[in-house]
């Protein structure tokens, strides 16, 4: 399963890193060490030794095609062209043709660079001064040590429920609508997680609507939903995914904001237009830069350790502080006197590979089961988060909510409600099965259901309810005289112009077209 974990993991980064321009992975070739690193872990084995076989060569040195083919046996030639597929995708070996039209290749410059000097040198001068920490902790006594030990282990039980608590609240901010009440609940969390008092604070409502989770108006669409059953260490993939891309995820230091303010300023931000669009844009790709930079760094330190933020640039620490807000990462922005340092919580562990222990990945993937469903669709939550009763909330009608449970009814409203919003039936489904209660079956065949069969089968048939009859604007000509060839010249006319017929009754000299056809086509009645 480690296995399995770590290649799905350098898929994704694969696939994240083959869609960035060739700008922006020439620029983190240059500028980042670590994503060159980051890049290497994710070759192939026979990819990899290529990159041995090559990266001592001078610079700008061809590589021809034909002379990589002959390197493999025969048989081997599909593993070969995957090796060579993926490395040309990362622009580690770019294409070239010689003067004599013979195809190339050569290695780029930066990551020949890059590479060549971490096996040189290793990671020395990469490790933001760690191994400076670890030395002058030797030092000190025996007291101290002892008294440093029990802080780190308090430490490391108070960064586990900081991550835990700042990303229920990050899922909270998406599944609550704009009430008071729950923005209340919302400012008393993020007052209690921890680091919140940051220089540079996230705007997750905007992240959230240009991942796509939710709609202009607030509302979770269905990629939402799906990113809520999603396992946490996949939904931190695809925040930090789409936060890495760039954009305007600021939170702008103002005491009172309408969100038709903050509608027009995301409207400006996707249009731009001007100096003001120009600055933007720069200021996007500057963020994106430093967020891919700064992401890859992340990917190799260990959760639970100290790093320093003395080499980081301004947009790394903005980065920085807006992953506190997210929980990735931890940073004593209360005390002024130690604040110049961040430590990765166990959030970070599904970026990192040098550190992902069994336990960090037990919790990252761990879905306690605690809901039960009775055939009279009566639902039984027992659980003290907010957010799994908010998530309930989305398809069930709430009845009443005890200190550790929640009380609610699957009824026809409430599911039509859920499929308005873009949730799908089996979404739901889902969600009841993967978080059923042990006890639902206990004492059953192995492959018994968690659900009651009737209940998934009423869910399904009510979400069909919308799917019956597909409502369309339209306008419709009626009383044409019964003599005449008034009516079907009026149709001859709507197919001339190109106006769509919906609907036709010659026999009561009826039409409709659809509504955008009917400007051009009153003109000729």
């Amino acid at each position: 399963s480690d296995a399995s974990s770590s290649s799905s993991s350098s898929s994704a980064f694969v696939e994240f890193f083959a869609h960035l321009s060739e700008e922006k992975i020439d620029a983190l070739y240059s500028m980042s060490p670590w994503a060159t690193l980051a890049v290497l872990r994710a070759l192939t084995p026979l990819a990899k030794q290529y990159v041995m076989r090559c990266v001592f060569l001078p610079a700008n040195a061809v590589i021809h095609r034909q002379m990589m083919r002959s390197w493999t046996k025969k048989g081997c030639e599909s593993v070969h062209e995957t090796a060579l597929e993926r490395l040309i995708k990362l622009r580690a070996f770019v294409e070239v043709e010689t003067d004599e039209g013979v195809d190339g290749f050569i290695v780029h410059e930066h990551f020949r660079k890059h590479v060549k000097r971490a096996i040189e040198r290793g990671f020395e001068d990469l490790d933001d001064d760690t191994e400076k920490e670890n030395e002058e902790t030797k030092k000190n006594s025996n007291k101290k040590k002892e008294t440093s030990h029990t802080r780190c282990k308090t430490d490391r039980e108070f960064l586990d429920h900081y991550a835990k608590s700042r990303w229920e609240t990050v899922l909270l901010e998406l599944t609550s609508e704009a009430s008071t009440e729950k923005k209340r609940k919302k400012k008393k969390m993020m007052k209690n997680g921890g680091g919140v008092g940051v220089q540079h604070s996230l705007h997750l409502r905007k992240l959230f609507h240009a991942a796509k989770l939710i709609t202009k108006d607030g509302r979770i669409t269905s990629e939402g939903f799906s990113f809520l059953l999603g396992a946490t260490s996949e939904q931190i993939w695809i925040l930090l995914a789409r936060y890495a891309k760039g954009g305007d995820f600021e939170k702008k230091n103002k005491k009172k904001k309408d969100d038709e303010n903050e509608d027009e300023e995301n409207a400006r931000m996707e249009t731009g237009g001007g100096e003001d669009g120009k600055q933007q844009k720069l200021n996007c790709d500057e963020s994106s830069a430093a967020a891919m930079a700064f992401l890859v760094r992340l990917s190799f330190q260990h959760p639970g350790r100290k790093y320093s933020k003395a080499n980081l640039s301004e947009a790394e620490r903005r980065v920085a502080s807006h992953l506190t807000t997210l929980g990735v990462l931890y940073e004593n922005e209360n005390d002024e006197n130690d604040n110049d340092w961040y430590v990765p919580t166990v959030l970070s562990a599904g970026l990192s590979s040098v550190s992902m222990t069994s336990s960090a990945k037990s919790s990252l993937a761990r879905i306690d089961g605690h809901i039960i469903v009775e055939t009279n669709f009566r639902v039984y939550a027992y659980t003290h988060s907010e957010l799994e009763t908010e998530v309930l909330r989305l398809f069930t009608r709430p009845d009443y909510k005890l200190p550790n449970a929640y009380v609610g009814m699957i009824t026809r409203d409430s599911i039509l409600d859920a499929m308005r919003a873009g949730i799908s039936p089996d979404q739901i489904v889902n969600y009841l099965q993967t978080r059923a209660h042990p006890r639902c079956t206990i004492g059953k065949k192995p492959n018994h259901p968690a659900v009651p069969p009737t209940v998934c089968d009423q869910i399904r048939l009510w979400a069909r309810d919308l799917y019956r009859v597909k409502a369309e604007d339209c306008v419709m000509y009626t009383e044409f005289p019964m003599q005449g060839n008034r009516f079907q010249d009026a149709v001859n006319n709507a197919k001339n112009v190109g106006a769509r017929i919906i609907w036709l009754d010659e026999a009561k000299r009826r039409f409709a077209v659809d509504a955008e056809s009917h400007e051009r086509l009153k003109v000729f009645l």
